[in-house]
């Protein structure tokens, strides 16, 4: 018995060891089972978005006056190099063709504004869908079932009722498409220059299922707070004595959080205004930016140590009153009957907020003897780009709304951005973040704190003076492609047009 008992113990414990290792085969293979089942899982749900894209009929109907047809990347090409070469220093020579098939260009008008270089043939919220446009193939290749029409056109007709949603900029929307196509779903393009949501726009509607902004807030509930004059920024514009005894907007009902976290999206990038600005939207003069301001004439942007304007400022300021006029009659000051108004500009809190950062920029000169200037007059659009190049500083206050194509040119002509209350305001890209600009209070008295150390310091302003300038310029360089723009766009319209159609797949999977 003694003998048998090692042997005994021999075979029980082969039997466990044997017990042991098919569980664990048993356990590899359920695992790999798991896997293969995860596997085929994720393969289908790939399958179905794919489906789900190429089943989702989007059209793109544009603003009035851009054309959906046009795609002349050659031409482009020469008349950008024409524009930059001769007329941005002659602008009123007429375009040679085949440059008057471009968008920007206008063949027909012969009015001395015109002819100065300063009308533009579309508007320039017309880009704000017209890149879209220009996207149009990358999405495509995304998968999406994506289409482009004029609006009012025949093609607007015959496609935008088979349409699953359509994107319409602001103004079409509200004025027409959204009665004639009631049955419809639809993305709205934010045509306002402010980042106040149009009041227009009921964003609890199911007929808005996306909102695309070019500039919004970071806290979208800004939308829902008091706003003078409709727009949320004179808020932080007027002087708080004259706003505590305004008649303020305050939007009844609220926009529901649900509904801006949601339908919101800062997607529109204003930068390919600049990429492209022969298309809708664009300027002759701006192939100045896109032929040096994007890395490719490194002479175009002077390191800041080179410059010799220590802060400057240019746009308009406006006057307090201004007078009105009565039935289409222009009268003037010397009028007997010309009667005295608040001006729209006083209002709104423009005038305030801009002499507010002319007044510090004066008090910073006279105190440290600074180079600095002020122009409240337009200038023609080659000599403010001069003037960049030589600035150190750039001082971009609010107006009408709170973004200015400025913001962007002072950038790539590789200026340092002043921005009051940057932080509360995004773009696409995000140029308002801190490592792009500098941030002030909204009426400057900060500017001294904000930049003197740079300007004081020669050696800040080479390293980190200049750091800010770099950083700003390729931020801008790496988001001026279609490419990732076209990326932005098929995350977001996944988001709004296919969550719920594969979360329902999904459960029925489950």
């Amino acid at each position: 018995m003694q003998g048998q008992l090692p042997r005994l113990c021999l075979l029980i414990a082969y039997a466990l060891l044997l017990a042991a290792s098919t569980v664990v085969s048993s356990s590899s293979s359920d695992k790999g089972r798991f896997m293969q089942e995860l596997r085929s899982k994720g393969d289908r749900r790939e399958g179905e978005r794919r489906q789900a894209k190429s089943n989702t009929r989007i059209v793109l109907v544009l603003g009035t006056g851009c054309p959906a047809s046009f795609n002349a990347p050659e031409i482009e090409r020469q008349c950008s190099k024409y524009y930059s070469q001769y007329a941005r220093f002659q602008p009123w020579l007429v375009p040679e063709a085949p440059c008057h098939q471009l968008p920007a260009i206008m063949p027909d008008r012969e009015d001395r504004e015109y002819r100065l270089g300063w009308h533009l043939n579309c508007d320039y919220r017309m880009a704000y869908t017209a890149v879209m446009r220009r996207a149009a193939p990358l999405l495509k290749a995304a998968g999406w079932h994506f289409e482009v029409v004029d609006y009012m056109s025949e093609d607007e007709k015959l496609k935008v009722p088979l349409a699953d949603v359509i994107i319409a900029p602001q103004n079409e929307f509200q004025d027409d498409l959204r009665q004639r196509y009631a049955d419809k779903k639809f993305i709205v393009v934010h045509t306002d220059d402010q980042a106040t949501i149009s009041p227009d726009l009921d964003l609890d509607s199911d007929q808005i299922v996306g909102l695309f902004m070019h500039t919004s807030f970071t806290d979208l509930e800004e939308n829902n707070k008091e706003s003078p004059e409709f727009m949320r920024h004179c808020a932080w514009m007027i002087p708080e004595e004259r706003l505590k005894n305004m008649d303020v907007w305050i939007r009844e009902p609220p926009i529901s959080k649900e509904a801006l976290n949601r339908k919101v999206h800062t997607v529109i990038p204003q930068i390919l205004r600049w990429v492209y600005p022969l298309d809708c939207g664009g300027q002759p003069e701006f192939v100045v930016m896109a032929n040096s301001g994007f890395g490719q004439n490194r002479g175009f942007a002077p390191p800041l140590s080179e410059r010799h304007v220590d802060i400057a400022f240019m746009g308009a300021v406006g006057e307090a009153h201004e007078i009105q006029q009565r039935h289409g009659e222009q009268l003037s000051m010397e009028d007997p009957d010309a009667v005295w108004i608040e001006s729209l500009r006083y209002r709104t809190g423009v005038v305030d907020h801009r002499q507010s950062a002319i007044n510090q920029m004066q008090e910073l000169a006279d105190k440290y003897n600074l180079t600095i200037v002020t122009e409240k007059k337009k200038k023609r659009f080659t000599s403010f780009v001069e003037l960049l190049q030589n600035t150190k500083v750039f001082v971009s206050p609010f107006g009408v709304g709170e973004f200015s194509g400025k913001d962007y040119e002072a950038m790539l002509a590789g200026a340092i951005v002043v921005k009051p209350l940057a932080s509360k305001i995004e773009s696409f890209p995000n140029i308002y973040e801190s490592p792009y600009v500098v941030e002030t209070k909204g009426d400057f008295s900060d500017l001294e704190e904000k930049v003197m150390p740079l300007l004081l310091d020669p050696e800040k302003l080479r390293t980190k003076g200049q750091r800010i300038v770099e950083r700003a310029q390729q931020h801008l360089w790496r988001y001026g492609d279609l490419e990732r723009f076209s990326h932005k766009l098929d995350y977001v319209f996944e988001k709004l047009l296919l969550s719920e159609h594969l979360h329902s797949a999904a459960s029925a999977e489950a």
